[in-house]
């Protein structure tokens, strides 16, 4: 199981973080919200972690432009992305993920078009928002999930709930994306939460 910690924001904290040793690193390139790196230089970016690019229907020469500006490993798409987007994003030999808002009345077969291009999928929770609205779904409902793209679970997980992960399984789990459950404020992650989270799931 992998550990992304999404929504990084500020550069002493992504040093201190980065201590933790997760595998990914997520950062948010959509202005409206509020762990936007509006502020961050490439050389605050960490040094020995993947980092993962957020974008929200954004143009593909913005993406291009931020993948080389900041040399990220990967890009994911939280927005309303076709798979013919996801396809053009190909040429940059880097991975796409791609989320979706997930509820009781989801239909998995959405994803279906989306698996020839993009390495991870991402399952969190449905909002009016793009992501980032700190509630759990019904964890049981990715039993309907039967494709063969690998996914991250997403959506609110946090102190008071990480101890029924191991008990979640599905074979094409890959590891869980972590954000508002670990931090004091917007951007800003817990080291103490997080250390704790890697060292009881991840030793």
């Amino acid at each position: 199981m992998m550990l992304k910690i999404c929504g990084m924001k500020f550069p002493e904290n992504i040093r201190e973080i980065e201590q933790v040793r997760p595998d990914w690193m997520g950062f948010i390139f959509y202005p409206r919200s509020p762990r936007f790196i509006a502020d961050l230089s490439p050389l605050d970016m960490p040094e020995s972690v993947n980092t993962v690019g957020v974008f929200v229907n954004e143009s593909i020469a913005f993406v291009r432009e931020k993948v080389q500006q900041y040399n990220l490993s990967a890009v994911q798409l939280h927005g309303h992305e076709s798979p013919e987007y996801c396809a053009d994003l190909s040429g940059l030999d880097i991975p796409v993920w791609k989320a979706f808002g997930v509820d009781d009345e989801f239909d998995f077969q959405v994803c279906l078009a989306y698996s020839p291009y993009c390495k991870y999928f991402l399952f969190d929770t449905k909002s009016q928002q793009f992501g980032g609205s700190g509630k759990v779904f019904s964890w049981e409902k990715l039993s309907d999930y039967h494709g063969n793209t690998p996914f991250f679970l997403s959506g609110g997980i946090s102190p008071a709930n990480m101890s029924f992960l191991p008990s979640f399984s599905h074979p094409r789990f890959a590891g869980i994306d972590v954000n508002s459950g670990f931090e004091d404020y917007p951007g800003f992650k817990n080291f103490s939460k997080l250390n704790l989270l890697k060292s009881e799931l991840f030793s």
